[in-house]
């Protein structure tokens, strides 16, 4: 690895697992093409005297897996997950909701079913008091079973109905959540790729409005919010959409 410049190879011991890890600090290209070099190596090891899957990534929760990390203005934590959000752990889990609070698809089906009845209840009483949610506005409701203090329902776009401003809807959306966060003063929030799945919009789309939208919040200052997780359950496809350019840790 010496003959990569501009990266930081540091040797390190999981907080979760105790177990020996490798992480990789500098450009994301740097770091991409020394993963890429690695990794055949890595895979050409014996199971049974290295576990790779434990080398590859970090694990923050059962199921879920940390592929990246980074860091935005005064220490503000980014983490791209791959796995299944109703799994992980945060003060705020964003579900990707439409307008009646329907939570009958998607991501929030799954959300929706695992934290139990009260979620859809509770959504259905929010509307019949004050109507349907607008594209790009957030709403509160228990998280019920989940792992979190509050589920924040974020209407995003349907492709097709937004007269080419998915982008920007999406983006406010975003900023709604984290905004609404900071008003509950929450340290941490896991969002998905809103309006990617049943609503049809191209995940790159997506994605990009999902990390201006971080960025933008990451430039505010005295923030409560000190992690945020993108999360989705599409390997590869997730980090090269998800990650943004700049200082960039990846963990083996």
């Amino acid at each position: 690895l010496r003959d990569v410049e501009d990266l930081t190879v540091k040797h390190r011991r999981s907080r979760l697992t105790e177990k020996p890890m490798v992480v990789l600090d500098g450009p994301f290209s740097k770091v991409t093409e020394v993963r890429n070099r690695l990794g055949p190596f890595l895979d050409s090891l014996l199971q049974d005297t290295v576990p790779t899957d434990q080398l590859a990534s970090l694990s923050l929760t059962e199921g879920n897996t940390v592929v990246a990390s980074y860091s935005l203005c005064d220490g503000l934590q980014v983490l791209v997950c791959q796995g299944d959000i109703t799994k992980q752990k945060a003060d705020a889990l964003v579900n990707a909701a439409n307008e009646d609070l329907d939570h009958c698809g998607g991501v929030a089906a799954a959300l929706s079913k695992a934290g139990g009845p009260d979620i859809q209840s509770e959504s259905n009483t929010l509307v019949k008091y004050i109507g349907k949610i607008h594209t790009g506005d957030v709403v509160v409701t228990t998280g019920g079973n989940l792992t979190c203090k509050k589920l924040l329902h974020a209407v995003g776009p349907v492709a097709g109905k937004a007269g080419g401003k998915e982008k920007l809807l999406l983006e406010k959306a975003v900023n709604s959540a984290l905004n609404l966060s900071e008003i509950m003063e929450f340290k941490s929030i896991a969002i998905p790729c809103i309006s990617s799945g049943v609503f049809g919009v191209p995940v790159t789309v997506c994605s990009e409005a999902i990390v201006t939208a971080v960025k933008e919040f990451g430039s505010q200052e005295e923030r409560s919010l000190s992690r945020i997780i993108l999360i989705d359950n599409r390997g590869e496809q997730l980090v090269n959409n998800f990650l943004p350019v700049g200082s960039y840790s990846s963990f083996f």
